[in-house]
């Protein structure tokens, strides 16, 4: 299950009128896939009203690894933080991984 991190202020903005920044903290692991990337957009962030959020490719969130890019190798583990902005109301559903090959879906 990714841990959730709170709202607040991301690479050195605040979110716009409305919105937070929320955070997840990931962990993957390759388990025998040779050269497969790993990217902040493999990833979305839906809500129960249908809303569909991308994670924000930024780094820089104080105190976080956010992801960006990169390969692996089977038995490669990345681990890192997603950020995205979404609704101050918005109710989190799912976060979904996909990278074209394997799609993962984890309730919220």
């Amino acid at each position: 299950m990714p841990q959730k991190y709170g709202s607040g202020t991301y690479a050195g903005e605040t979110p716009k009128f409305g919105n937070k920044f929320i955070g997840y903290n990931v962990t993957v692991k390759n388990v025998n896939a040779k050269d497969r990337g790993f990217a902040y957009n493999d990833w979305e962030l839906r809500d129960t009203k249908g809303g569909v959020y991308q994670a924000d490719g930024r780094s820089g969130m104080a105190g976080f690894n956010t992801i960006s890019y990169i390969r692996t190798e089977p038995g490669d583990v990345v681990n890192g933080t997603l950020v995205y902005e979404v609704p101050q109301n918005a109710t989190l559903k799912s976060l979904t991984y996909n990278d074209g090959i394997t799609e993962i879906v984890t309730n919220l």
